[in-house]
């Protein structure tokens, strides 16, 4: 599974995988400014992967996936965000952050200053 995700992932952006908790993590650093677009993007690769898997060897995920931050001292409460809608909201779909919080903005150093 994340070597379709990577493989796709690496078209445009950058992603490092790893396993936490006997799940796949991936801290993604996407090219670009506007977080509706990136995250049009993502769900793009996500749908793609979850199509690929499904297809060729009946495998389905939930993706979760925290808001966009700009910091690397954000991972944890990218984690966070993440698990904590995935694990509430999981439907072997997507759920981003912003689609429940209703903010699409970027999260800059933790604080409360957003890129509109």
């Amino acid at each position: 599974m994340s070597n379709v995700f990577d493989e796709l992932l690496r078209k445009n952006h950058a992603g490092y995988m790893v396993d936490i908790d006997e799940m796949l993590a991936c801290i993604v650093n996407m090219n670009g400014n506007h977080p509706q677009p990136m995250a049009a993007e993502l769900q793009n690769i996500i749908s793609e992967t979850q199509t690929f898997l499904h297809d060729r060897m009946t495998i389905e995920f939930t993706a979760a996936v925290s808001g966009f931050h700009d910091q690397l001292n954000a991972i944890p409460a990218a984690y966070t965000e993440a698990m904590d809608y995935g694990i509430i909201i999981g439907n072997d779909g997507t759920v981003f952050f912003q689609q429940v919080v209703g903010d699409f903005n970027v999260r800059f150093g933790g604080d409360d200053r957003q890129n509109h």
